[in-house]
C-alpha cells in the first residue's frame, strides 16, 4: 500500500477516535477503609445541584466513566447516600484518579493525572488547617481574654487572606482563582464631595452599577458550575436589585456590556438566553422592550447559534409583534361598531388620555376587573380628561349587552367581532382583560395595568412623577 495513503488513513482514524472520544471521561475514586457500596457524581449549576453519574464499589475503586457524555469545566463532587461529599474540579483532565481515606476525604486526598486538582486540594488543606486553628481559638476565648482572642483572630484572618491572595497571584487561570475573585466584594472608591449630597450618592451608585460585576470572569464558563453563592447569587442580585429601577435603555446598555465580556461559548449562551427569558417573563411595564431588542440583536442575526431555526423564527415573530405595542409606539387607527351599528374609531376620541380596553363577557377575571375600571372611569373622566373605548373580544351580542347592563358603563362600547384592523393580532390579545393607555396623539404610554392602579398611574403621569 502506498505509504502516503497509509499515513492518511492512520491520521483519519486517529481523528475519528478523538472526535468519538471527545465526551469521554474516567474518574476513579479510591477510598481506603470505606464501606459504601455506591458513590454518586454530581455538579453544581447556578442555584442547584445535579446528579451526573453513579459508580459501584469494585476492586479498582469507584469508577465514573462514560464514552458519550462530556463534563464541562466546573466544580464537581462525589457523595455517598448519607450526604458525605468531597468537591474537586474538572478543568485540565477528564481522566484522573482520586485516592483518599474515609476518615477525611478532603484532607487525605492524593491526585494522579490532574495538576489542577493537585493545586486545588493543596489550597483546601491549607485553609482547613487555618479553620482548625480558629476552632481551637474560639474554644479558648473565655480563658485567654477578649483582647488576646481578637489579636489571634486577626492573625488567623490575615493568614487566610494571604493564602487566597498568594493562590490567585500564582494560579490566575485556575478555576478556584475565578471563584475567589467572584466572592470579593466590590468596593466603591472615594469621590470628591462638592456640596450636593444627592448628586454625590448618584455618582457613587452609578460607579457601583458599572463595576458591580468586575470581579466575575465572563470568559470562564466553569463559573456556571460552582456553588450558588459564587456566581449565581451575585449575577441574580445584579439584575433583581442593582438594576431594579433602571429604565429599559439602561438595562440594555448594561446587558450588552456583560455579553461583550462573554468570551466563553457556554457563558455567552447562558447570559444571552437568561437575559432574553428574564425580560420575556417580566411583569414590569415597559421591560418587554428589553426582550424585543435582545431578539432583534442576537436571535434574528443568528448569534443565538444554539437555537433551532423553527424556534428562532417563533421568537422573532413574537418580538416583531410586541414591537408594535411597546411604550412610545403610535397605534394605527381602527374602528368597530357599537350596539346601534355606528362605527366608532380610536382617533376620533377627543380626550387627553384614551384607554383602550379589551375584555370578554365570558372571562372570569374580567368580571373582577371591569367594576374597578368602571369605578375609576366614573371618578376620573372629568378630573383627568379620559375616555375609554371598550372592545368586546368574543361572545354573542346578547351576552355582551347583558354584561354592559350589569356594569352600567358610560364609556364607548364596541363589538370587536367586526373591525377595520385585526386588533387581536396587532395588540397580541391572548388573554383578557387588556388595558392600553394612549395620549391624545394615540401613543402608548401605559399598558397591562390593573384597575385599582389606573388612577395612581395616570396621576403620576399627570404630575410628571413618571415619564413613559
Amino acid at each position: 500500500m502506498n505509504k502516503n495513503i497509509l499515513h492518511s488513513i492512520v491520521i483519519f482514524a486517529a481523528l475519528c477516535f478523538t472526535l468519538s472520544a471527545k465526551g469521554q471521561y474516567k474518574i476513579v475514586v479510591n477510598i481506603q477503609n470505606n464501606s459504601d457500596s455506591v458513590l454518586y457524581l454530581g455538579n453544581y449549576y447556578l442555584d442547584n445541584t445535579y446528579a451526573v453519574d453513579t459508580a459501584r464499589a469494585t476492586k479498582k475503586g469507584f469508577i465514573f466513566t462514560k464514552k458519550d457524555k462530556k463534563l464541562d469545566d466546573g466544580i464537581y463532587f462525589f457523595t455517598n447516600k448519607d450526604g458525605k461529599f468531597c468537591e474537586f474540579v474538572i478543568s485540565d483532565s477528564r481522566n484522573f484518579t482520586l485516592t483518599t481515606d474515609d476518615a477525611d476525604w478532603t484532607r487525605n486526598m492524593k491526585v494522579k493525572n490532574s495538576e489542577q486538582n493537585v493545586i486545588y486540594f493543596d489550597y483546601l488543606k491549607a485553609t482547613n488547617d487555618l479553620s482548625d486553628k480558629l476552632k481551637v481559638l474560639m474554644r479558648s476565648k473565655e480563658t485567654i481574654g477578649e483582647g488576646e482572642y481578637n489579636r489571634q483572630y486577626d492573625v488567623l484572618r490575615n493568614q487566610n487572606d494571604s493564602v487566597k491572595e498568594v493562590f490567585v497571584a500564582k494560579y490566575p487561570n485556575h478555576i478556584l482563582s475565578k471563584v475567589l475573585n467572584c466572592t470579593k466584594p466590590v468596593v466603591v472608591p472615594s469621590f470628591e464631595f462638592k456640596g450636593d449630597s444627592v448628586k454625590y450618592e448618584e455618582e457613587r451608585f452609578t460607579w457601583y452599577k458599572e463595576h458591580y460585576l468586575d470581579n466575575i470572569d465572563f470568559g470562564c464558563g466553569g463559573l456556571l458550575r460552582t456553588p450558588k453563592g459564587v456566581f449565581c447569587t451575585i449575577y441574580e442580585r445584579y439584575f433583581n436589585d442593582v438594576l431594579k429601577y433602571e429604565r429599559e435603555d439602561s438595562i440594555l446598555l448594561y446587558a450588552n456590556k456583560i455579553i461583550a465580556r462573554c468570551t466563553d461559548s457556554n457563558m455567552y449562551r447562558f447570559v444571552v438566553h437568561n437575559i432574553t427569558e428574564r425580560y420575556l417573563k417580566s411583569t414590569v411595564m415597559g421591560q418587554d422592550k428589553v426582550y424585543v431588542q435582545m431578539i432583534k440583536q442576537y436571535y434574528r442575526t443568528g448569534k443565538a447559534w444554539w437555537m433551532p431555526p423553527s424556534a428562532t423564527d417563533s421568537e422573532v415573530r413574537r418580538a416583531e409583534q410586541w414591537e408594535n405595542i411597546l411604550l412610545g409606539k403610535t397605534i394605527p387607527n381602527f374602528a368597530c361598531p357599537d350596539y346601534n351599528g355606528v362605527w366608532r374609531d380610536v382617533y376620533s376620541l377627543q380626550s387627553k388620555y384614551k384607554i383602550l380596553l379589551f375584555w370578554s363577557p365570558e372571562c372570569s377575571h374580567c368580571a373582577i376587573e371591569m367594576p374597578k375600571i368602571v369605578e375609576f372611569y366614573n371618578k376620573n373622566k372629568e378630573k383627568l380628561n379620559i375616555e375609554v373605548l371598550s372592545v368586546c373580544t368574543d361572545g354573542s351580542q346578547e351576552d355582551w349587552q347583558k354584561k354592559l347592563n350589569i356594569y352600567k358603563t358610560k364609556w364607548i362600547d364596541v363589538y370587536g367581532m367586526e373591525a377595520t384592523l385585526d386588533w387581536r393580532e396587532y395588540f397580541d390579545i391572548e388573554t383578557t382583560p387588556q388595558v392600553f393607555i394612549l395620549n391624545s396623539n394615540n401613543i402608548i404610554i401605559g399598558k397591562k395595568i390593573a384597575g385599582e392602579n389606573l388612577e395612581g398611574y395616570l396621576q403620576a403621569v399627570e404630575d410628571g412623577r413618571f415619564k413613559p
